[in-house]
């Protein structure tokens, strides 16, 4: 979450550093308030707790 060139810098980053063996999923939103910011959080590690692939 953040300004367009801040996120394809972070995705480069992530994907030099190979987190542990992690997919680097990056999405892009409009501008989020706080409580949006949790939410989508939370969905995010819900979803991969229960094992759902990204597309």
């Amino acid at each position: 979450m953040g300004p367009v060139e801040a996120k394809g810098e972070f995705k480069k980053r992530l994907e030099a550093e190979k987190p542990g063996g992690r997919t680097v999923h990056l999405e892009t939103a409009d501008k989020m308030s706080d409580p949006q910011i949790a939410a989508k959080v939370r969905l995010h590690f819900a979803q991969e707790a229960r094992g759902v692939v990204f597309s």
